[in-house]
């Protein structure tokens, strides 16, 4: 019985399970704001409200509460991020904790 080709049998499963979930996630968050009212042409300035966006009208600067809409680079590259770092920090775990037990083991005399 190989527990290190078990347990990375196991980790890859788990990963590709975890980055399957993020990704789905990620496009449903993703579908969510665009069927957002941001590409209306309507007069009213508010019709077309993006978190973070700046509107000036009339001699008055209007800066819309919140953050910057989903589906920009930085909100992409947080998703890569979570859905690369979750796997890569088990297996870095994995290791040390191989490691750590492996100091454990008895010596195998000839």
């Amino acid at each position: 019985m190989n527990w290190r080709r078990g347990l990375l049998r196991l980790w890859v499963l788990a990963s590709v399970i975890w980055c399957a979930l993020v990704g789905a996630y990620a496009i449903s968050d993703w579908r969510d704001h665009q069927l957002t009212p941001t590409q209306t042409d309507d007069v009213n300035p508010f019709a077309k409200y993006v978190p973070g966006k700046t509107i000036e009208q009339g001699g008055w600067t209007i800066t819309m509460p919140g953050t910057p809409a989903s589906g920009t680079s930085s909100t992409v590259w947080i998703e890569v991020a979570i859905a690369i770092g979750g796997p890569v920090v088990v297996l870095l775990l994995g290791i040390a904790l191989s490691w750590a037990a492996a100091g454990f083991a008895h010596e195998r005399s000839n």
